[in-house]
This record gives structure tokens, sequence and C-alpha cells, in this order.
């Protein structure tokens, strides 16, 4: 008896499987159909994206753990997107938000050429006017440098020399600051950005002593 009800119990575990294996076949199957019929509606050729998995702050680099390839539709891609392997090592100019498709807006591309000073590296950092003494700091500056949030505010560096600003060289109602590249040495370069992506950075102007 024992032995009839556990192959019973077998038999109906295995329809159970096969049930459940049925009913998600028929989910999946749907949602394809579901997908298809949106693609159809939008129309245009599909092709592959490069999205950002996480929000990337401006001075950050691209890379595989932050950006990722989606199947996107043509029609709705913004203009001039950049392919997977284009993105891969460059330093954004901008901030880029989760689930956006990288284009090519988010790189600095009408920046002049900097020279940054031996022994440092050049990194740019999310700033506003506000941030940057209402967006007085220009390129050839030196500035301090401090890391607020909602409870403190702390030095991060002292007279940091400003290489460039995404006002460049605009004045008055010109262009406004959203970010700022910095010469810093190399081995801060992953403190500054982890600071940007921990609260708001500050950027003021200290004053000249007596005899400059």
């Amino acid at each position: 008896m024992n032995r009839k009800t556990a192959v019973l119990g077998l038999l109906s575990g295995i329809l159970c499987a096969l049930a459940v294996f049925v009913f998600t076949g028929e989910i999946q199957a749907q949602a394809d159909l579901e997908r298809a019929a949106a693609l159809e509606r939008f129309g245009g050729e599909q092709v592959e994206a490069c999205v950002a998995t996480t929000d990337i702050a401006a001075g950050e680099f691209i890379g595989a753990s932050n950006v990722t390839t989606k199947v996107w539709v043509t029609d709705l891609l913004p203009d001039n997107p950049v392919s997977y392997s284009d993105a891969l090592g460059r330093q954004v100019s901008s901030p880029i938000v989760a689930g956006e498709v990288v284009c090519e807006k988010r790189f600095d591309q009408s920046a002049e050429h900097i020279d940054v000073p031996e022994g440092l590296s050049a990194v740019s950092l999310p700033a506003a006017d506000v941030n940057a003494v209402g967006g007085a700091v220009e390129h050839g500056m030196k500035v301090d440098v401090y890391l607020a949030n909602s409870e403190t505010a702390k030095p991060l560096a002292k007279d940091v020399l400003v290489l460039a600003t995404s006002a460049g060289n605009a004045s008055g109602s010109g262009k406004r600051i959203s970010w700022i590249t910095v010469a810093v040495e190399a081995d801060r370069v992953q403190e500054f950005v982890s600071a940007a992506n921990k609260g708001n950075l500050y950027f003021t102007i200290p004053g000249q002593k007596k005899g400059d």
C-alpha cells in the first residue's frame, strides 16, 4: 500500500512539474508576442545600444561595471549613440542616469587640449555655478575643494589647479558650469571620483596672501 502511495505521489509530482513547465512556456510566449507587437507599433530596425547600468557621474570612466549592451529600436535612439566598444575607457563630461543610452553629447567634444602638469592626472568633477563661487571658477585658478553632505562639510584638497571648466572661455550670460577638470595626484583620482558620488563638491577660491 505504501509503495502504491509513493508511486502515485511521484506521478502527481511529475504532472505538477509538467503543468508548471507548460504554464511558464505560455507566459514566455505571451511576453514574446507582446514585445513583438510593441516593436511592430514603433517600427524601425533593432540594433545593440550601449546603456548605462548605474548612474555615472561626470568625471567617471566608462567600463564593464557601469554599462552593458541592450537591443534598442533604432527610431528610439538618441542622436549620435556611442557603441559599447567605442564607449569603453572614455571619461564622461556630464552625468548619465541608469538606463540611459550613452551618446556622444555625454563626452566633451568641444574641449580644447589641456596641459596636465607632469606627475599629476586630470579628472573632471561634477559642479554647478552655486558650487563654484557663482560660476567664477576659471581655467588656471587654484581652488580648495570641499566635500559636503546633508550634515557635514570637510576639506578634500587645497591649492588644486583648475585645467578646464564646461564654461570654457564664456563669461557673463555665457555657458554655465556643469563640470570642472582639475589636476590631482594620480593616486588620489579614485578618492576624488568616490567623493563626487558621496556628496556635493564645492570649489572655493582662497584669498591672495599679502605680497602675492
